[in-house]
């Protein structure tokens, strides 16, 4: 499945990447804030996709949600308007437009407050509070090595809480 590219607005330039086999990304230097949070997505479903596929079925659920999400109305015409040129079918088999709608779906979340606002559907909220809830538990699971050391102020949690959108 490779690696996925960011590019600027234009098509032209890349902005960024993930590397799925390696599970790394990178930021060049047309990047910013945006394309760390656009990578992340690609970083996040590869995670879901890996939990669901070894039996997470609260990982499995999420990923149904965003199949009925790329399904609705809002998927078709994130597909029209943005991928349709560059070639593939609407639907859940299309590689591209299924990690591209995750991944931009995830920007707008962060970058418009569309979750706040309740421009998003109630569908694609949920299945966003599934995600951040899924990625606590892993990380609840995996307190060892170094974060043992960290014991974080009520002042610095909420100065993350405040980036993290709780």
């Amino acid at each position: 499945d490779g690696i996925r590219y960011q590019k600027t607005s234009n098509g032209g330039t890349i902005n960024g990447f993930y590397d799925k086999a390696n599970r790394v990304i990178g930021i060049l230097e047309t990047g910013n804030s945006t394309t760390l949070i656009h990578e992340l997505g690609h970083f996040f479903k590869d995670i879901l996709e890996e939990a669901a596929n070894n039996g997470n079925a609260k990982a499995n659920s999420m990923l149904k949600e965003f199949e009925s999400y790329a399904m609705s109305e809002d998927g078709r015409a994130f597909f029209e308007k943005g991928l349709k040129s560059k070639g593939g079918e609407y639907s859940t088999k299309n590689k591209l437009f299924m990690e591209e709608l995750w991944s931009y779906s995830l920007e707008r979340y962060f970058r418009e407050g569309a979750y706040a606002s309740g421009t998003m559907t109630r569908g694609f909220k949920n299945l966003l509070n599934e995600v951040k809830a899924f990625f606590k538990e892993v990380y609840k699971n995996a307190r060892s090595g170094i974060l043992g050391n960290i014991k974080l102020s009520e002042k610095m949690k909420d100065v993350f809480e405040d980036i993290v959108g709780e």
